[in-house]
């Protein structure tokens, strides 16, 4: 993909999500994210090696709050081929460390939610 084609595709969020929509697949990109500190306290990401940005999402999300997206553009992101989440094969070993592990799920709907992210990845 040339840097043309990178900067011209337009991430379209999805205008609210809850956890179980989460659960699915991270669709919260952590470089415009933003919660309100005053009203849900000091978050920390898990000490996670990979997923901790998803991680986090999940730890608020439990809560009952809700993700709401924004139509405005508020940042450019370029993928690059050594970046530590270009490798979408290896991030399957951590999305389930992170379903078993941090959300604690069944091996069941650890292994629904983890096939539904990958299918959901080969879509896009």
């Amino acid at each position: 993909m040339n840097l043309e084609t990178q900067l011209k595709k337009t991430v379209k969020p999805v205008a609210v999500l809850c956890y179980n929509d989460m659960l699915y697949s991270n669709k919260i990109g952590c470089l415009t994210a933003i919660y309100d500190q005053g009203q849900l306290g000091k978050i920390y990401m898990p000490l996670l090696r990979k997923r901790q940005d998803y991680a986090l999402w999940l730890k608020i999300l439990r809560t009952g709050e809700k993700a709401y997206g924004l139509s405005e553009i508020l940042s450019q992101y370029r993928k690059t081929e050594n970046s530590m989440s270009s490798n979408k094969i290896s991030l399957i070993k951590w999305n389930w460390k992170l379903l078993r592990e941090e959300e604690r799920l069944s091996i069941f709907k650890s292994a629904y939610y983890l096939v539904c992210n990958i299918a959901l990845k080969f879509k896009v």
